[in-house]
């Protein structure tokens, strides 16, 4: 929809209910963006699969495209496993050749992971959970998270957070992810990486070398924060948005 901004779609990473984001969403919002955001449908669960959380993906952002929506996908940690699937037909050129005005005009992975199609989570660990995670009972769980996930957050930001992270599917983490499309042309000029150079829990290191190891160019933006920078520096974060924006629009 030229001479409107695009909308924002954003999707949190494991253990996390999509209401950690909503400082960022609110600060988009003043911006002048839409912005909506939905938990992934494998926080909380024993069985939930990659495919859970693409079907869900898709059931959020195909009706935006279908009413002529130029879109921006964001993807946070864990969340770029089946946000790497669920773009599938899905970008702006692919919609517009089926005569939407629409589309995913780019995809922002933010402190996330970039899979190969046949690697699991667990694969891409080296086959070995981090100190830090604990499996038990069915579910992923993160354990010192005050330390991996808000170490440069306020206390209370922190005590509150703590509190409301959940258990995740240990199903969709040691699968293996099925085919993935942010390395097609299509997205070419409109993949970008959000590196969060005080992350503790996706090294900076780590992050650098799951673009280096995607065999494509990313725009990459860089947040001086930890691997939560909507709780700590949303306008920071909206501003390196908003400029990726004018980026992607420049792809067209």
């Amino acid at each position: 929809m030229a001479g409107s901004k695009p909308t924002f779609v954003v999707f949190p990473g494991s253990f996390h209910l999509d209401d950690c984001l909503q400082p960022m969403i609110s600060e988009l919002k003043a911006q002048g963006y839409e912005a909506k955001s939905a938990t992934l449908s494998t926080t909380d669960s024993k069985d939930g699969t990659i495919e859970d959380d693409v079907n869900l993906m898709r059931s959020i952002l195909m009706p935006l495209i279908d009413q002529g929506r130029e879109v921006v996908l964001v993807l946070h940690s864990y969340a770029g496993f089946p946000g790497s699937v669920a773009i599938r037909g899905l970008s702006k050129s692919e919609a517009q050749a089926k005569g939407s005005g629409g589309g995913l005009i780019g995809i922002v992975y933010m402190c996330a992971f970039i899979p190969h199609e046949g690697v699991s989570l667990l694969d891409a660990l080296e086959g070995k959970w981090l100190e830090w995670l604990k499996p038990d009972n069915g579910m992923l769980w993160a354990n010192t998270p005050e330390k991996v996930f808000y170490q440069d957050c306020p206390s209370n930001i922190t005590t509150e957070a703590t509190a409301k992270l959940k258990g995740h599917s240990l199903v969709c983490l040691t699968e293996k992810e099925p085919p993935v499309y942010y390395n097609k042309k299509q997205f070419d000029g409109r993949r970008a990486y959000i590196r969060c150079t005080e992350d503790a829990a996706l090294l900076p290191a780590r992050q650098d070398a799951l673009m280096e190891e995607s065999g494509v160019k990313w725009i990459v933006k860089e947040v001086a924060a930890g691997h939560s920078p909507f709780f700590n520096k949303p306008k920071v974060l909206v501003q390196a948005l908003h400029e990726l924006v004018d980026e992607f629009e420049r792809a067209s």
